[in-house]
């Protein structure tokens, strides 16, 4: 993975991660999670249409 797709998935992937860590639940979000998440986002950052909507729901 190139630095700049690594550099975007990290990114994402720890705003997401605040999002939920940051509401009230009674759901946890296991690391096996957060490594899924991270498969998921490097697949989608090579889609354009993808890549945006991850980018505005992940807004901090």
């Amino acid at each position: 993975m190139d630095y700049a797709k690594a550099k975007w998935v990290r990114k994402y992937t720890e705003r997401a991660f605040a999002c939920w860590r940051g509401r009230t639940h009674t759901v946890s979000v296991s690391q096996q999670y957060r490594r899924q998440l991270e498969t998921d986002l490097a697949k989608h950052y090579d889609d354009p249409l993808k890549k945006e909507f991850v980018e505005k729901t992940w807004v901090v």
